[in-house]
């Protein structure tokens, strides 16, 4: 993953592996 973007970004995507675990 990229880490050089927005912080918001890492949340969304943070977000999004605790709703879809299997979205990896």
């Amino acid at each position: 993953m990229i880490k050089k973007k927005k912080p918001l970004f890492k949340l969304i995507i943070n977000e999004l592996d605790k709703n879809n675990p299997d979205h990896k």
